[in-house]
């Protein structure tokens, strides 16, 4: 686990201090990548150009999603 203020760094580099509006859902672009991130076996790797073939996009499209993709905070 990270310390707070290693934690507090972290989110800032990754900007995930941000929360998404109670209105605002994922797009069905959205949707579908993290469908297919979820599917990545544990332990494997695959790049962004390989997930975009199959959610329908691009390589840079499915970086965006995943930069504001958070962790789950506990």
């Amino acid at each position: 686990m990270c310390s707070g203020s290693a934690s507090a760094s972290l989110k800032a580099v990754r900007g995930c201090g941000r929360r998404r509006a109670a209105r605002e859902m994922p797009t069905a672009f959205e949707s579908k990548v993290h469908a297919v991130v979820r599917g990545v076996p544990a332990g494997k790797v695959t790049t962004y150009g390989a997930v975009a073939a199959v959610a329908g996009g691009c390589a840079r499209s499915v970086g965006a999603v995943m930069r504001k993709n958070c962790p789950a905070e506990t």
